[in-house]
């Protein structure tokens, strides 16, 4: 999943964690007040929207459905 995160312009308040499909682009984001839980977000993601992760070939992705994880293993494989 590529998670990015926009800090707040004021040192120490925190900001937002960006979460994006790697597949098609579909976003969630998390505000934070101190530092950003990248595993708490994941979970989240999880529980309540079926988000999960996948590696293919030492990297990790991060996808929203089935269908973007089928979509995303066609792209990959044709590249091959």
């Amino acid at each position: 999943m590529s998670k990015t995160v926009e800090w707040n312009a004021e040192f120490g308040t925190g900001g937002t964690m960006i979460c994006k499909c790697d597949s098609c682009g579909k976003e969630y984001k998390f505000k934070f007040k101190s530092k950003p839980d990248y595993k708490g977000c994941g979970q989240k993601l999880k529980e309540k929207h079926g988000w999960f992760s996948k590696n293919y070939d030492g990297q990790w992705y991060d996808l929203c459905s089935d269908e973007c994880k089928l979509d995303l293993e066609d792209k990959l494989y044709a590249e091959q």
